[in-house]
């Protein structure tokens, strides 16, 4: 049976060579199982504030809908990450009222914080893409995984699915930097 797992915002990080992307990471209660989300700017910005509750002087569209959800008498009951695909994560917003929209990860998680309602992810989805896992069982020398995310970064390009592809472009531009300065 496929268990649906509470999970958190354990933080959110940038990335030195590219300062529009972010990465939310999420994490189930006990912080050992974990996997980041690809977030812009704005919603990092809107996932930090409702996190640390802070009042922004004008209302962002999150502070609005929750105003609106509130204002019509319902609540965000739960928040799903119900599917991954190729690092695009999909989430459910679960009402009081039975209804269920579908939405962006990253946009139902800085909903759901604002609503103080709960965020789940599938276990098959938590145990697919999570790092801990994945870096116990690494196995690959650096060069192999420079490969990996090139075969990937070809792929991307080769679907048009070029929002991924700067992504990955951007994260072996920064690992060949590292690469070949070490001290940095």
């Amino acid at each position: 049976m496929n268990e649906k797992i509470e999970i958190h915002v354990m933080s959110i990080v940038g990335t030195p060579a590219n300062d529009k992307i972010f990465a939310a990471i999420l994490g189930d209660k006990e912080e050992r199982r974990y996997f980041p989300i690809i977030v812009s700017g704005t919603e990092a910005q809107a996932i930090i504030t409702a996190m640390q509750h802070v009042m922004l002087p004008r209302p962002t569209v999150y502070d609005i809908f929750t105003s609106f959800i509130r204002e019509s008498g319902h609540n965000l009951e739960e928040t799903v990450i119900y599917k991954a695909d190729n690092g695009i994560f999909s989430a459910w917003l679960c009402f009081d009222n039975d209804l269920r929209i579908d939405a962006k990860a990253s946009d139902a998680i800085a909903l759901a914080l604002r609503m103080r309602s709960l965020i789940y992810v599938y276990e098959n989805i938590l145990n697919e893409n999570d790092m801990a896992r994945h870096m116990a069982e690494r196995k690959h020398t650096p060069e192999e995984d420079m490969q990996a995310l090139q075969k990937k970064l070809d792929k991307a390009v080769k679907n048009e699915n070029f929002e991924l592809a700067i992504k990955l472009r951007d994260i072996i531009k920064e690992l060949t930097s590292k690469k070949d300065n070490p001290e940095e």
